[in-house]
């Protein structure tokens, strides 16, 4: 493996992504007159007038062009994606976390335990605070022997699993400003505000709090007291 082990897409996941994106993008461009004709003929779509324009094209230069156009919509969309897609570099001293135009590093002496509930992979410090929380799409196995590799300790569940709490408003075993963060966020799930969920949930990370859930009506909650 080397001094550091990379998790994410790999090379050979990029290109096949492209080409099945970029097939898909001209096959789609081919048939672009069609579709174009279709989507105008459909009550309040969006753009109807620009479909309008596009159904009324004629010329055996129409598909060439649409399978151009859709070619490069299937390139950049593989583009997009990409950047969608955590990238995780693993070393003895280090773990680097690469998602969209963000870079976290944590040090390796901070890191206490490695764990991944599902296709989430968790980081906790020494006394059970969160480091990073988020979503890889690499094998578990091949997660599992990259961490263990580099002598990080692997536990197949969180270790801290009995002590979480069903939250619910006002729970009396937390600080009045917990319970008010934690009602946001459940708020900011139900709108669908991923954004807004977000940036509380590291708001409540940076306090020690630690969340799981189920979905976004049930958050399990601990605290971790030494924060």
């Amino acid at each position: 493996m080397g001094n550091k082990t990379e998790l994410g897409l790999t090379w050979w996941d990029k290109i096949v992504f492209i080409v099945i994106a970029a097939a898909i993008g001209s096959v789609q461009g081919f048939f672009m007159k069609v579709l174009a004709g279709w989507a105008a003929k459909i009550p309040f779509i969006p753009l109807s007038p620009l479909w309008e324009w596009i159904s009324e094209w004629h010329g055996s230069w129409v598909p060439i062009f649409g399978i151009v156009v859709g070619v490069i919509a299937g390139i950049a969309f593989s583009i997009y994606a990409f950047n969608e897609t955590l990238h995780i570099t693993v070393k003895d001293d280090a773990i680097i976390f690469r998602f969209k135009s963000e870079e976290k590093m944590i040090d390796s002496s901070d890191v206490g335990t490695v764990y991944m509930e599902k296709k989430i992979l968790v980081v906790l410090d020494h006394h059970g605070k969160e480091l990073y929380r988020g979503k890889q799409e690499a094998k578990r196995y091949v997660v599992v022997d990259a961490f263990r590799h580099h002598d990080y300790t692997w536990e197949e569940q969180d270790p801290y699993y009995n002590q979480y709490q069903q939250w619910y408003p006002d729970h009396p075993d937390f600080p009045n400003d917990i319970n008010a963060l934690l009602a946001a966020r459940k708020k900011a799930l139900k709108k669908d505000k991923k954004d807004e969920a977000e940036a509380l949930h590291k708001d409540l990370t940076s306090r020690g709090v630690v969340i799981r859930n189920k979905n976004e009506n049930k958050q399990q909650v601990r605290i971790v007291r030494a924060y």
